[in-house]
């Protein structure tokens, strides 16, 4: 009974995921993940159809139906990444993606015909709810080669750009690995493990959507304020830096990590000590890694209590460039009035 209300669970779980969503403001990004929840929700729901009959005909209908929600919800999760990463695909991709989700729901749907997928042993009833057992064939591997292999694409995408990243959408990118990972563990031990009790690519399913609440909730993964606002701060040319009380580095934008790749890294306790009387004189002035750099710390307060600070770098080089032009004009203009009174 607890697997069974588990399932009704996570089946209320997604339907409040879509509602949520649905209400936030429409965008590609957000009809592919409202798509793949879907899918995913309604794969949930074929097991718990699956765990409540005791018909062998029933139960493969409702099994069979899993396996192409299963997929439909893989090909929409690809389809979010490709939007999301902002990655450019062939119209022919599409085309070969939506032919292969085509091909596996109808060969599927049709296996009861030629048993090319599996062939349903019988009901397995030595667990606490009744399953199907069953003899994978040459297709079920061949599918689940192919499955594998576009969830290993998209994970590798996504974690290529956690090094890439900063800050929250480093979390991001890392989350979203992690969505894709348990589906893919739990793809391999359904194959490993084919006759056990437990549908774990479900589970795995279940799993990934409480990790997409959290990437909605805490990161702000559909919120485009949030993005846009982390965008502003990663592109401005001013260096941007976030500290915690204990001056430790949180945060920096894109200015700071690749124009003074040095300039605040805190790796020894004299270079800390630095930063923290740099924060206690609040401006000044400094000739870091050959630039002149304006330095300005302000608190980052939350209900007046100290969090943090930000540091905002200025590059004054230019200033350090106009006074030697200035210098190099003055003494030119000197030479010609000693040459004039000679």
């Amino acid at each position: 009974m607890f697997l069974r209300y588990m399932m009704l669970f996570a089946v209320g779980f997604g339907i409040s995921l879509i509602v949520f969503w649905s209400r936030k403001q429409a965008s590609q990004n957000l009809k592919w993940l409202l798509l793949t929840v879907s899918g995913a929700t309604a794969s949930v729901l074929m097991n718990y159809f699956e765990m409540c009959d005791t018909s062998l005909e029933f139960m493969q209908m409702t099994h069979n139906l899993g396996y192409i929600f299963k997929n439909c919800t893989l090909i929409c999760f690809l389809m979010f990444l490709f939007s999301y990463c902002d990655i450019k695909i062939k119209k022919e991709v599409t085309q070969g993606m939506a032919a292969f989700a085509l091909v596996y729901s109808v060969t599927v749907a049709s296996n009861g015909f030629h048993g090319l997928v599996y062939k349903p042993i019988a009901i397995g009833e030595d667990f606490i709810v009744p399953y199907l057992k069953l003899e994978p064939h040459i297709l079920y591997y061949v599918f689940a080669v192919c499955q594998l292999a576009l969830m290993l694409f998209g994970g590798m995408l996504f974690a290529k750009r956690i090094p890439e990243s900063r800050g929250v959408q480093r979390k991001r990118y890392f989350f979203l690995t992690a969505v894709v990972a348990s589906p893919i563990l739990g793809q391999l031990v359904q194959v490993l493990f084919k006759n056990s009790p437990l549908d774990c690519i479900t589970y795995a399913l279940i799993l990934s959507m409480v990790l997409l609440l959290v990437l909605t909730k805490r990161y702000g993964l559909l919120d485009t304020v949030i993005l846009a606002k982390e965008n502003i701060m990663d592109n401005t040319k001013e260096g941007l830096l976030v500290v915690d009380t204990d001056f430790n580095v949180l945060y920096a934008n894109s200015t700071v990590t690749k124009r003074y790749p040095t300039i605040m890294k805190l790796e020894t306790e004299e270079e800390k000590a630095g930063l923290i009387q740099l924060v206690k004189e609040r401006e000044g002035v400094y000739k870091k890694e050959g630039y002149y750099v304006e330095i300005r710390v302000s608190d980052i307060r939350e209900d007046n209590i100290l969090r943090g600070y930000l540091i905002w770098t200025f590059d004054m080089s230019f200033l350090n460039e106009y006074t030697n032009e200035i210098l190099h004009l003055k003494d030119k203009a000197e030479q010609a009035d000693e040459e004039k009174t000679a």
